[in-house]
Parts: C-alpha cells; sequence; structure tokens
C-alpha cells in the first residue's frame, strides 16, 4: 500500500499519492465506456492538486488492458488547481474494444509532494499507480480502496462534438487529397476561448490562412495563448493521398 496524506478539499478529507508515482490511472471496461454510445475516447480529463508548485507538462496514458497497446497525447503547460482535458480524438482509441482500459496521466516538471488527487471509496475505475517513468510502459499497481480523479470523455455519433465538452479542436476533414487546401482554423470550445493562435505546418511557421497539400504525411500544430497566460499546443496528424 502506498503512504498517502490525508488533507482538505472544499471541506472534505482527500488524499494524495506521493510523486515516486509517476502516472495514475483508472481501469474503465467496456461496459462502463459504452453507455456513451460506440465511437472513440476523444478526451481525458485530469485534476492537478493545486498546491503543485510547478509542471511543464501532463500526458494522458491510456493502455488497453488485455493487448498492453499504449496511446499518449501530451499537452504543455497543464492546468493546475481545476479540471481541465487533454484532447486525445485524433488517436482513434475505439469504444467499445472488447478489453478493459487503463486511462490516466502522467505529470512531469515538478517536484511537488502531493500531484494525484484521490478519494477513499471503491468508487467507478478504480484507482492504480506506476513508477514508471515511460508513458510508453507504464506498470499498473492497483491501490484499493480509493479513486483518481480522471475522467475519460466518449465520442460518438449520438454525443456532442469535443469542442462542446470544453476542448479547443483543430478543425479537419476525414480525408485530404494531394492538391486540396488546408485551411487553419479551430473548433472552438465554449468558454475557452484563446486570445491568439501560432500555427505551424511540418514544423515550419505560417502566416497564411491555408496551405495546398503534398502527398505523405503531415503535421499540423495550434499553440494557442489565453487571457491568463496559460497556453496550449493541439497537434494533428494527417495523411494525404
Amino acid at each position: 500500500m502506498m503512504d498517502r496524506e490525508v488533507v482538505k478539499l472544499n471541506g472534505e478529507d482527500m488524499d494524495y499519492l506521493l510523486p515516486e508515482y509517476k502516472m495514475a490511472a483508472s481501469r474503465f471496461t467496456p461496459a462502463e465506456l459504452s453507455v456513451y454510445g460506440d465511437g472513440i475516447i476523444s478526451g481525458v480529463g485530469y485534476y492537478i492538486y493545486a498546491d503543485v508548485e510547478s509542471a511543464t507538462s501532463v500526458t494522458a496514458v491510456i493502455q488497453g488492458a488485455k493487448s498492453k497497446k499504449v496511446w499518449t497525447k501530451t499537452k504543455r503547460k497543464p492546468v493546475i488547481g481545476e479540471w481541465d482535458i487533454i484532447d486525445v480524438s485524433s488517436l482513434n482509441i475505439p469504444v467499445p474494444s472488447g478489453e478493459d482500459y487503463y486511462i490516466g496521466y502522467m505529470v512531469s516538471g515538478t517536484s511537488s509532494t502531493y500531484v494525484f488527487l484521490m478519494e477513499q471509496g471503491n468508487a467507478y475505475g478504480g484507482c492504480y499507480s506506476s513508477t514508471s517513468t515511460d508513458p510508453s510502459s507504464p506498470v499498473w499497481n492497483e491501490e484499493k480502496g480509493y479513486k483518481l480523479w480522471v475522467a475519460p470523455y466518449i465520442r460518438s455519433e449520438e454525443s456532442v462534438v469535443p469542442a462542446h465538452i470544453g476542448v479547443n479542436v483543430i478543425s479537419a476533414k476525414e480525408s485530404y487529397k494531394a492538391g486540396e487546401k488546408f485551411v487553419f482554423a479551430l473548433d472552438e470550445a465554449e468558454g475557452r476561448t484563446p486570445d491568439s493562435v501560432k500555427w505551424f505546418y511540418d514544423s515550419a511557421a505560417v502566416s497564411s490562412e491555408s496551405v495546398v497539400l503534398l502527398s505523405g504525411a503531415h503535421t499540423v500544430e495550434a499553440l494557442l495563448e489565453f487571457a491568463d497566460g496559460t497556453e496550449e499546443l493541439l497537434i494533428l496528424e494527417i495523411n494525404v493521398k
């Protein structure tokens, strides 16, 4: 059993994982995820304890319990002390999949004592910790009697698009052909509108509103800057035929 410290949050007792645990996750069954409908995991909601002094990045980590396949997505300058969402829709993680998913996150760049917020009780998803420093190879240990503050977001044909659940995403079609234009635009989240956006195409900064696509694999990035001084990096990978 891990060491822990009981502290108050909004008048209630909460527990926090110690920093030797580099990652934390909950484990969700296909039945628990499929109540949202068939689709993909579009986001991972996370909470970093408010007393964390700094953190350079937060990485969403999703692993198939049976297949051991791992998906990761890193967000620079994570939000601290309130709920935030990492957009993982570009990873196309299917729901249902026929296996349980570990869904969690890793926080990097902080020396704070307590990082991960959890609560007591055998609740939905439970709590699992990992001492691995590599998000692509977590080894999960169950912390019985606890529930991690993490939330999967599912996008299905019946549900709202990611922007409506508080996630900014790069606007894109399902497929592109060589010679088509890619227009640099956002599907903006309600209540989370950036002050400015810097666009990058294949790692080069762009100032035009669009680019003519060539065949092959390309990367589009949007660096969002907000009024509170925070930044968010969105990454879209496209394969042009």
